[in-house]
């Protein structure tokens, strides 16, 4: 059934007037290039885009679809990476945008909570926060959505101290697309609750294939109060791990950020960032390797009831590795100084020139090892291509980068034994393809190579009981070939 024919026989006119003005967006009558489109250029044809603005709302639009046997694309902020919040290119699936689903936030100072709905920024529900001193600690160099990071489980570059969504998530709303489309609603915000199933986690990393988050519950925590930072110069990945060791025991859970940087990842910073960054090694370029380490508190104190001098403390700990040579050096910067040039890094790359990216994981004891193995693949598989790797080191996410600069004409294809190699190395080391981002369009080939049979088969049969017609499509989990009557 065509489009046209949907509209003929009032489908989407029933839609748009449950919807009301701006809830139907159609190709051609409206501008829906940006629902097509993630960050990373992976793009699609959206045969319809939906916008719903409350849970009734969301519930008539999969009830809907259900019926028609329409598929859709849930997206919430559209910051991903990985094609799952985008159609694909069939015109056969719409985009439900969560964007609009943005009731007031409901935050509890006093239990360090808040109930947020899934259209809702990171950035908005932190603003609210910090009024009372408090912030959800998930720190991303995008700005996603409350649904969109509870469907990928957003961790950043602060795991170390804060933890995961995960960790952080006290509650959900959810629409299921299965017959009377049920809402599930668990919003309570308690922080101990062992009454049966934890269904809420069911939710949480599978990027909306498995039922329609509407609003979230969160616990915060305290905004620190104290804050150091230093740029650090290993002599090699050996020696940022014997640092990381070493400042982990001295500062405990003070420890909250701990990020390599490799020197042509940073080069790139120097050549192709803004000219208000602040190079922090003077008149000399930048060494093979750096860590930026940060410590944090919250009004802590030692038994004495003196206050901790987290400065002192760092001190202390780096001293003696600086004395062993294990570090070369370590640069002293304010925050404000050190973090833009973390923060600045892909994008960058990405000035500069041609970024093939992957987002993995191994354990720290592998990270060594893995290193070495990436830069021979490198070497030996990709000439003119330059690996420029950085990442978070104190949890072993490594975003191994390729950059091709412009200046060296047109990129070639990485080419395909090289990234099967890499994820056959990361696989050998008991690692992730993919740390973070999700499956998506670009990773379910890997997903179906490197995920256990067993573990595929029951998230196939918990997407049959969530969504038995198929409605929910992108993440690549389940049902993820195109269909539906749009198109």
């Amino acid at each position: 059934m065509s489009l046209g024919e949907v509209r003929h026989l009032g489908e989407l006119s029933a839609i748009e007037q449950a919807l009301g003005p701006g809830g139907v967006l159609l190709p051609g009558r409206d501008d829906v290039h940006r629902y097509e489109v993630d960050v990373r250029g992976v793009a699609g044809s959206a045969a319809v885009v939906l916008r719903p603005s409350c849970t009734d709302e969301v519930r008539t639009v999969l009830a809907w679809a259900l019926e028609q046997g329409v598929r859709l694309v849930p997206q919430g902020a559209n910051t991903g990476v990985v094609g799952a919040s985008v159609p694909d290119r069939s015109q056969r699936q719409g985009v439900l945008s969560l964007e609009r689903l943005r009731q007031p936030l409901d935050l509890q100072a006093d239990e360090r909570t808040v109930v947020a709905g899934s259209g809702l920024r990171l950035s908005e529900v932190n603003d609210a926060a910090r009024e009372h001193g408090l912030h959800l600690g998930v720190d991303v160099g995008s700005d996603p959505s409350v649904g969109g990071m509870v469907s990928t489980n957003t961790g950043g570059s602060r795991l170390i101290r804060y933890g995961d969504v995960r960790r952080h998530l006290l509650g959900l709303e959810v629409v299921l697309p299965s017959p009377g489309t049920p809402v599930l609603s668990q919003l309570r915000t308690l922080r101990k609750d062992n009454t049966g199933l934890d269904l809420k986690q069911l939710f949480v990393g599978t990027g909306g294939s498995y039922g329609v988050v509407t609003a979230a519950a969160f616990s915060l925590d305290r905004v620190p109060d104290q804050v150091v930072t230093a740029l650090l110069v290993p002599k090699d990945m050996r020696a940022a791990i014997a640092a990381l060791e070493r400042i982990e025991t001295a500062a405990g859970e003070m420890l909250s950020a701990f990020e390599s940087m490799s020197g042509s990842a940073l080069a790139a910073v120097r050549a192709f960032g803004p000219p208000t960054l602040r190079w922090p090694f003077g008149t000399e370029g930048p060494p093979p390797l750096s860590v930026l380490v940060e410590l944090s508190s919250s009004g802590q104190a030692t038994a004495g009831g003196a206050r901790q001098d987290l400065q002192h403390l760092l001190v202390e700990a780096l001293s003696p590795l600086l004395d062993a040579g294990v570090l070369r050096d370590a640069v002293q910067g304010s925050p404000d100084t050190l973090w833009p040039i973390r923060h600045e890094m892909i994008d960058a790359l990405r000035r500069g020139g041609t970024v093939v990216g992957h987002d993995v994981s191994v354990p720290r004891r592998r990270l060594v090892a893995f290193h070495a193995g990436v830069a021979e693949l490198v070497d030996a598989q990709a000439p003119g291509w330059t690996l420029a790797d950085f990442g978070h080191l104190g949890d072993g996410g490594v975003h191994v980068v390729l950059w091709w600069p412009a200046e060296r004409g047109p990129a070639p294809r990485v080419p395909r034994v090289l990234r099967q190699a890499l994820y056959d190395l990361v696989a050998a080391n008991d690692g992730s393809f993919s740390a973070e981002h999700g499956i998506g369009p670009v990773n379910i080939e890997r997903y179906h190579h490197y995920v256990p049979g067993e573990a595929q088969e029951l998230t196939r049969a918990i997407k049959a009981i969530t969504d038995p017609g198929g409605v929910l499509v992108g993440s690549g989990l389940g049902f993820s070939e195109p269909g539906g009557k749009l198109g």
